[in-house]
């Protein structure tokens, strides 16, 4: 799995962040997911963010590939909030080995992901 990661704040808080997160979900025609932690019985010991999702869709009408940015909002004890997307993509052997259906498509989650950014700002 390959990763891109941005970090930016913003101002307002947390519950206006999530409210325009619903929005750019719609805008985007986008599904977002709670993330779980892959920590097992160890999760309670997992640092949070105060919003953890994935905002996924389709990379295309046509295409059987996807596009996911996951999102993780903190609040910052001096005001605003600090926002990290990470860009999500299949790399090309896993899509050679497991077939582009479902698989992530980078070009396409980077160029979400800079919309959630310029949308969030």
């Amino acid at each position: 799995m390959k990763q891109d990661i941005t970090e930016f704040g913003v101002q307002g808080s947390v519950q206006m962040i999530g409210r325009q997160l619903q929005e750019i979900c719609a805008q985007l025609n986008a599904t977002a997911d709670q993330l779980e932690s892959t920590s097992g019985g160890l999760a309670a010991f997992d640092e949070h963010a105060d919003i953890e999702v994935v905002l996924s869709g389709r990379a295309g009408i046509l295409s059987p590939q996807q596009w996911a940015v996951q999102v993780y909002v903190t609040r910052l004890d001096a005001g605003g909030c600090a926002v990290m997307l990470i860009a999500l993509g299949d790399s090309t052997w896993a899509k050679v080995w497991s077939g582009t259906a479902g698989a992530l498509k980078m070009s396409v989650s980077l160029a979400k992901r800079e919309e959630i950014k310029k949308m969030l700002q």
